[in-house]
């Protein structure tokens, strides 16, 4: 019910639909709406768990009827605070706040107006104003401005104004004292709530055989609201959480400072704060949606951590590590002596002082890729026995294909290994079997570790699948070929446009693949396509046009959209340049901080970029093609508003957090990668899939928001659709992001070791990357320690032999290091460089022969000739797999 209400709503105004006859469905809503709110906060018995459950829906049911009354407005009644349709405003956002759902409270707060619509009664409306802002104030979750009084009734007024001016009054100063507790003003947890309790009691009377409830229906009903509102949010507060027994007072201030912008937890934090703090005193895997409050839980443990040691903070890509050292620099870096610094790059050597790890000082914070830290591992492993905390970020990383997870996996182990008292946090939103990382860090470490795993999110996502309104499509494809019958000879191709239609389904607070919360819609957004007097409708250039179409029809309503074109990075300024864009007549003003990294932009590239024209027409672009800094001005752009929308490749989808109403993929193939295989490909394409889904809908921006797949090939939808069939069929429709359960990739290694049939020259790419990592002789029982404490020994069941497997892996990489008559210390090169032992062999032997037989470089320019003289002497293969296609981001 609510999937069709809602969905009437998205396809009437945001994709110029007919609707889907949702509109029907108001009256019951209604009804729903207020059944569950009695439910939610008159009923004693009701355990908290199904109170905020009723109270969620109860809101949705409200606003999506808002939503759908907006579009044929009906004229509104006076009403408490005005008029019925503010006080169901009010009535939602409170219920929201009951709920947990503190980001759409606010976002409704920030809708309610506080001018008076003219409808109360004159006497009422200096008090209804003044409590309506103590209201809004509490569902923004901040002081509210203005006086701080209530304003004096009138000295005429009659008895009943007398009383519910006095109502109103105590109910505005219950509010505002809650919120002064919230932020660390007032020491009373309780005030708020005791008065609105005794008001209530007060109302009632039973005792008395009164009930002024009755007579005051409308107070009465405010009143049970706000109470529920705040005892609801006191359970939830940022400041109950209790600081580590050592602390100087620091995550005090952390507290004091984050209460003003963000005083509540979200589920994840608050069972996060439950069972792994004072400390943290436990490791702990936290598998939650995206956008559901990963930042926050690591934000709480490294507000404690840091006060006795260092923290690292592990990003899987460049681009994340920067976004991830902001945040925490306006956070946690704002606490006396703290300080957050970012390491970019991959395992190379650097002198640069922004780059280099350096003395590690107390109370730091240091961001960086994985590969950037198996290098700072190897230039001060002692550092690391100071360290008190990893976060782990996009954990389900560790299980990808390919050498990164590798690498990571190795990086943790090592982190394990070397910092034996430090605590571990995983984060993900992907990761299906949690408990299985937490038993590895638990058995490992001998130190406890807790799974914090629920489907709870801030938002909800309409999932759909895009496809040819079947019906449409046959009459226009039909008046083609009758336009086709009478072209001359010389002439083939008919242009028309198809119809296009949506199969969609509400997702986000629960999952279902109920029938009944899956619909069909109808749009007006065509498609460009071209029926050939031979050989048919041409269906091959589909989905980018599809893609567009689709983003210029979101964006025109003002909705902020991500669209991933994941096939080809180039697709993305094709896109960005075919488009009309959002800029309309006027002119689009950037502001200084993107111009500054255009310029820089367009210095290196010695040329203009091709952003700078996308951006003037409203158009971002995200991709691995792109100079650091045209991938930071596009970021800004979207952030501000400037960009409506940004085109991007999968690798985007990973662990950016920008803010999107809409999310439109082009194609299942997000994050394919051709060295895969098929069961890899899918695996990796469904995770990143479901990852680019949960862009959508971030907290703050919209409470509801749509995420839009084109398929790789055109569908047919029409009305007669079997909905549990293409449910079924359409997987990614109803499944949890959480879905991916995630192995080791050094499993393979670990078992040739085991079973003695190692061969250097037959190992994989991965197996190759995790040889060099562990083979090396130059670092004592390194091998040993880390193997140990990895993943893939726990879950062979082969900790009892560790020294065994680093003994092998170390004998074997010997004898293929003599049988290449190389030395010792080329592995370890190899480990650092992340090249392939055989690799590293190959290009020690060239550059061997060629100081033989040249003079030895004396100068950069001289050994940067020698290097190119040695990698043109590799044989083809050999070059690839060093010179990656697709270098670490």
């Amino acid at each position: 019910m609510l999937t069709r209400a809602w969905l009437e709503a998205v396809d009437r105004r945001d994709l110029g639909g007919d609707g889907v006859g949702g509109a029907q469905l108001l009256g019951d809503l209604r009804r729903l709406a207020t059944a569950l709110e009695v439910h939610s906060i008159l009923s004693d018995e009701t355990d908290a768990g199904t109170r905020r459950a009723c109270a969620f829906v109860a809101a949705e049911a409200l606003e999506v009827t808002g939503e759908v009354v907006a579009l044929s407005p009906e004229p509104p009644r006076p009403w408490l605070f005005g008029t019925n349709v503010r006080f169901e405003r009010v009535e939602a956002g409170l219920l929201y706040l009951i709920a947990g759902f503190d980001a759409n409270a606010a976002l409704i707060g920030t809708d309610i107006d506080l001018q008076s619509g003219g409808n109360e009664p004159a006497s009422e409306r200096a008090i209804s104003s003044w409590t309506l802002a103590s209201i809004r104030a509490l569902l923004l979750l901040e002081l509210p401005s203005g006086e701080a009084q209530p304003p004096p009734p009138s000295p005429d007024l009659t008895l009943h104004y007398r009383l519910r001016h006095a109502i109103l009054a105590r109910l505005g100063e219950a509010v505002r004292s809650h919120l002064r507790w919230l932020m660390f003003i007032t020491e009373d947890a309780t005030a708020g709530i005791r008065s609105i309790r005794g008001l209530i009691a007060e109302m009632e009377r039973r005792d008395a055989g009164t009930n002024a409830g009755v007579t005051y229906t409308d107070l009465h009903h405010l009143a049970l609201l706000l109470a529920s509102g705040l005892e609801g949010t006191a359970d939830r507060a940022l400041r109950i959480v209790s600081p580590p027994p050592d602390d100087d007072g620091r995550f005090v201030q952390f507290q004091r400072h984050r209460s003003w912008d963000r005083p509540l937890l979200w589920p994840a934090a608050a069972a996060y704060a439950e069972a792994a703090l004072p400390g943290p005193h436990a490791h702990a895997v936290v598998s939650v949606p995206t956008g559901a409050g990963k930042s926050a839980v690591a934000e709480l443990a490294i507000a404690q951590a840091v006060r006795d040691g260092w923290v690292l903070y592990l990003s899987p890509t460049n681009a994340l590590a920067g976004q991830i050292r902001r945040q925490l620099n306006e956070v946690v870096g704002a606490l006396p002596g703290v300080s957050v610094r970012e390491f970019v790059g991959g395992m190379e050597y650097t002198d640069l002082e922004d780059e280099a790890l350096g003395v590690v000082g107390e109370s730091q914070i240091l961001v960086m890729t994985p590969e950037k830290c198996s290098l700072a591992l190897r230039q001060d492993p002692e550092a690391f026995e100071r360290m008190t905390l990893c976060v782990v970020d996009e954990a389900h990383s560790l299980g990808e294909s390919g050498p990164r997870a590798v690498v990571a996996e190795l990086v943790v182990s090592e982190v394990l290994f070397r910092a034996r008292q430090a605590r571990v946090l995983m984060l993900s939103a992907l990761l299906a079997n949690p408990a299985d990382i937490a038993d590895w860090l638990r058995d490992t470490t001998g130190i406890n570790a807790h799974v914090v795993d629920t489907p709870w999110r801030p938002t909800r996502t309409l999932r759909a699948i895009v496809g040819l309104d079947e019906n449409r499509y046959r009459a226009v494809r039909q008046e083609a070929v009758l336009a086709a019958q009478n072209l001359p000879a010389h002439r083939k191709n008919v242009p028309f446009e198809a119809p296009l239609a949506l199969f969609a389904g509400l997702q986000g607070a629960w999952q279902t693949s109920e029938s009944v919360d899956f619909a069909f819609a109808p749009t007006s957004v065509r498609v460009p396509l071209k029926y050939h007097r031979d050989n048919q409708v041409d269906l091959s250039g589909y989905l980018n046009p599809t893609v567009q179409a689709l983003v210029q029809s979101l964006g025109q309503q003002d909705h902020r959209v991500l669209a991933f074109l994941p096939s080809n990075k180039h697709y993305c300024f094709l896109a960005a340049r075919e488009m009309s864009g959002f800029a309309g007549d006027e002119s689009v003003e950037l502001t200084d901080d993107i111009n500054a990294l255009l310029v820089l932009a367009e210095a290196e590239l010695g040329g203009p970029t091709a952003l700078r024209q996308a951006l003037i027409k409203r158009l971002a672009v995200h991709t691995s093609a792109m100079l650091a800094e045209e991938r930071r001005a596009s970021e800004l752009a979207f952030e501000q508003g400037i960009a409506r929308t940004m085109f991007a490749t999968g690798t985007m989808a990973q662990g950016l957090n920008l803010p999107a109403t809409a999310v439109v993929i082009g194609g299942t193939k997000i994050g394919w990668d051709r060295t895969a295989t098929s069961q890899e490909e899918k695996q990796r394409a469904r995770a990143q899939l479901l990852n680019a889904i949960g862009r959508a809908g971030r907290a703050n921006v919209a409470p509801r928001s749509m995420a839009i797949v084109v398929p790789d090939k055109a569908i047919a939808l029409e009305t007669s659709t079997q909905v549990a069939s293409t449910v079924n069929r359409v997987e990614f429709l109803r499944e949890e992001d959480a879905s991916t359960e995630i192995a080791s990739q050094l499993r393979g290694l670990i078992e040739h070791a085991m079973n003695q049939t190692l061969d250097v020259d037959s190992m994989t790419r991965t197996e190759q990357t995790a040889f060099a990592f562990l083979s090396y002789a130059a670092e004592g029982n390194t091998a040993e320690g880390v193997l140990r404490h990895s993943w893939a020994v726990h879950s062979a069941g082969a900790t009892a032999v560790a020294a065994q497997l680093g003994r092998t892996l170390n004998h074997v990489g010997g004898v293929f290091l003599n049988s290449r008559s190389a030395p010792a210390w080329v592995a370890l090169a190899a480990h650092r460089s992340g090249i392939a032992l055989p690799d590293a062999a190959s290009l020690h032997r060239l550059l061997r022969q060629y100081l033989i037989e040249n003079p030895p470089p004396r100068t950069i320019q001289e050994w940067a000739r020698t290097l190119l003289v040695v990698l043109y002497k590799l044989d083809i293969d050999e070059l690839k797999r060093i010179l990656l296609p697709r270098p670490f981001e």
